[in-house]
């Protein structure tokens, strides 16, 4: 209802004013110490505009979901970190959902990472009131390694009231094995209605599969090496490529490999090259640590190159073009 006078959206039953923008709720959810958002479910899908929705779905915990009534808790305002990797995808799985895209928080993670994976999706003239993704980690010889169940945007914003001009960012998060060796290993998804994951929905040109449809491959290192053990710590504009790094001796041991050497040492010259085409001098101590953004910042053992959080312009994901745990054409 609306207050007289003002005109100014008032719920009917305490009178206060009811938020009904993005930009008001999430300006409330800065400045106030805790924030409790209550509501019941076809309310919250029905009432507010979809990125409301989706800013309480990611910026919320969800303390209660009982009997039809939502009870979400928070504390500040956070914008989600960038992921390091970004691609589109077309994958339409019948009539009701298709993948436009998806993301990742890591392009190289190590054994024991949890890899956030970002799924965007679009409802389509079929989109139904509820879905599972599913997400496997599968090797080369089509094993599972590890994966993930769980209901698309937390079951708490139907695919069939999405508005359908736009895709909807779904964020779910995998752990990598610590046990898993290093190598390339491949994403694999599947979707299907609650109750009938043995049905599951099949995507265009999709054999059945235990797994899903394969959308990404990525490499998996044992650690990666940070561009800041080349740096001197007492010597201003001074890298040092080569065995003069910062290192356990553990580490060392695995560093002293040839390919592993040399890769650094690229990395020390373009940081170098960077670093002069930018600001025309070497910048000084203090400034070096926070260049890993603009240079190729990791080098993993082995002579394999990362692009973890402190680097970009190389990375190690390539997307799955092939469907089922056999395809292994990549863009």
């Amino acid at each position: 209802m609306e207050r007289p006078g003002d005109n100014t959206p008032v719920d009917l039953w305490t009178a206060t004013p009811v938020l009904t923008t993005t930009a008001a709720f999430l300006e409330l959810l800065e400045e106030a110490p805790r924030l409790w958002f209550v509501t019941d479910g076809w309310r919250f899908q029905t009432r507010y505009e979809p990125d409301l929705i989706l800013s309480v779905v990611e910026q919320m915990d969800l303390a209660w979901n009982e009997r039809g009534v939502l009870v979400f808790r928070g504390e500040g305002s956070a914008t989600p970190p960038e992921p390091a990797f970004e691609r589109g995808r077309q994958v339409a799985f019948g009539g009701e959902l298709a993948l436009t895209g998806f993301a990742l928080s890591k392009t190289t993670p190590a054994p024991g990472d949890d890899l956030e994976v970002i799924l965007h999706w679009q409802a389509l003239p079929d989109a139904g009131a509820a879905y599972t993704a599913l997400l496997h980690l599968v090797a080369a010889d089509g094993s599972g390694l590890a994966g993930v169940d769980e209901p698309v945007l937390q079951a708490l914003y139907q695919p069939d009231l999405w508005p359908r001009d736009r895709s909807l960012p779904d964020r779910h998060r995998i752990q990598i094995p610590a046990s898993v060796p290093p190598g390339r290993y491949r994403l694999e998804l599947g979707l299907y209605r609650p109750g009938e994951v043995e049905s599951p929905l099949l995507a265009a040109g999709q054999a059945p599969s235990f797994h899903g449809t394969g959308f990404a491959s990525f490499y998996v290192a044992p650690y990666s090496v940070p561009l800041r053990s080349l740096h001197a710590a007492n010597v201003r504009n001074l890298f040092c490529a080569g065995r003069c790094m910062s290192a356990s001796r553990l580490a060392f041991n695995s560093l002293r490999v040839q390919r592993t050497l040399a890769v650094g040492g690229q990395a020390v010259l373009e940081d170098h090259v960077l670093v002069e085409d930018k600001a025309g001098h070497i910048l000084g101590h203090v400034e070096l640590e926070g260049l890993g953004a603009a240079a190729l910042g990791q080098a993993g053992v082995g002579g394999q190159v990362s692009c973890g959080g402190e680097c970009c312009g190389v990375t190690d994901v390539e997307e799955e073009s092939g469907c089922g745990p056999d395809a292994d054409s990549r863009h």
